[in-house]
């Protein structure tokens, strides 16, 4: 639809265009007296002609007036747009991954938190940083109505794949699954009743892309291959997406870790 509409003014500005040059042709004979007198002799041009080609002018002046300004307003819109995504994308980078993200996650955390339903989706290798931030933050009491969804790499699928994981994440990550195993069954009952929902999943798969979705905020990064050869600790940049943001940008990588996050879903293992 924006391209035939894209063609249709094209070819009405170059109708206006052609129109108002042959009109300015005849009105700059007219000004000269032999031509004038000439085209008067001949019954080409009169009087009459000279003001209908005035009023043509007039209005085909402010048709391309009108279209300048459609133009310029649809121009205006596309800067201010690139300027906004150009902004919304230099504060959205956070460096130093796990050393800088979680000022940001707790901002966020008590930003978004509503009323209804709030959610935390976290995919993590080992999430040896991951939960001991969040475990404090759950045993609060001001800490209720969330739904924590913590998604882990299987220790089985570590020690198969050596020749790319760390050797050790394999401990890190069964050691993690049993603290919070060991965490969620101690507070069963305060979980209850804060209407506090833990779930964990363990999956499968290279741990390509990693971070955390607070009620539809995205905080996003992505693994890196270590001198070593192996997946690297999360030292690397985060980028950050509001749920506001509706930018070409945002929607993109919004949509690569939803798509990330609802595979995992669909294959791993829930173990609580």
């Amino acid at each position: 639809m924006k391209k035939v509409l894209g063609k249709l003014f094209k070819f009405i500005d170059m109708g206006i265009t052609a129109l108002m040059i042959i009109c300015c042709i005849f009105v700059i004979l007219w000004v000269v007296s032999p031509i004038r007198d000439y085209l008067i002799a001949c019954n080409i041009f009169s009087s009459e002609s000279y003001i209908g080609f005035v009023t043509s002018i007039s209005i085909l002046s402010v048709g391309l007036l009108w279209s300048i300004k459609y133009k310029t307003n649809s121009m205006d819109i596309i800067i201010e747009k690139a300027v906004n995504n150009a902004i919304s994308e230099k504060k959205s980078i956070i460096q130093n991954g796990i050393h800088d993200i979680y000022v940001l996650f707790d901002k966020v955390l008590i930003e978004s938190e509503n009323n209804n339903e709030n959610v935390i989706d976290i995919i993590g290798s080992t999430l040896y940083t991951a939960w001991p931030h969040i475990h404090p933050w759950l045993l609060k009491d001001s800490t209720m109505q969330w739904t924590i969804n913590l998604f882990i790499l299987d220790p089985s699928y570590i020690k198969k794949n050596r020749d790319f994981i760390d050797k050790n994440w394999k401990d890190t990550s069964q050691n993690f699954i049993e603290q919070i195993k060991s965490v969620c069954t101690m507070n069963k009952e305060q979980f209850i009743r804060k209407n506090i929902t833990v779930n964990l999943f363990s999956y499968s798969y290279f741990p390509s892309v990693r971070g955390f979705k607070i009620n539809e905020n995205i905080l996003i990064t992505y693994s890196h291959w270590s001198a070593d050869g192996l997946a690297d600790y999360p030292h690397y940049f985060y980028e950050y997406f509001k749920a506001t943001d509706t930018s070409v940008r945002a929607e993109c990588y919004k949509s690569l870790y939803n798509n990330t996050l609802s595979f995992y879903k669909d294959h791993s293992t829930r173990i609580i």
